[in-house]
């Protein structure tokens, strides 16, 4: 797969059996629509921000023109994740604040998950939703929208 442009956003999903909030940080292909990545945590840092990355990279094969669209939060504002992908000769562009149509791609796709998974399954803990999550990334990837 070849990267033209990544949308990167984190959405916040409920995990009720304790009771607290999740993290998914979901990397999007812009031109095929694939979620290329994702990684989810309580808390999303800037490691884990390269260290996603890093991981794409490793089962992609990287054109010559890379964008990584992203919006103003910590994890994608800071020196070393700028300086990641300054390294590795992506643009990073970045939305401005309250302008969720710079970044339809991935509003879209989270919009769907939201549709798809958080309003139907009601998780115990982290690792059921990672196995949920994990299971819609794969069904989303090979059949589309699944609504």
């Amino acid at each position: 797969m070849n990267l033209t442009a990544a949308a990167d956003r984190i959405k916040f999903v409920w995990v009720a059996g304790q009771s607290r909030n999740m993290q998914v940080l979901t990397v999007l292909d812009v031109y095929s629509r694939w979620n290329i990545g994702h990684y989810i945590s309580y808390s999303i840092k800037y490691q884990d921000v390269i260290s996603l990355f890093e991981r794409i990279f490793e089962h992609m094969i990287i054109p010559e023109k890379k964008y990584v669209r992203c919006d103003n939060g910590a994890q994608f504002i800071a020196e070393m994740v700028q300086r990641y992908f300054k390294d590795k000769q992506i643009v990073q562009e970045f939305t401005k604040p309250a302008t969720p149509q710079q970044n339809s791609h991935i509003e879209s796709y989270h919009s769907i998950m939201e549709s798809a998974v958080c309003q139907k399954f009601e998780f115990s803990n982290i690792s059921d939703a990672k196995k949920t999550m994990n299971q819609f990334r794969d069904f989303y990837n090979r059949f589309g929208a699944p609504i």
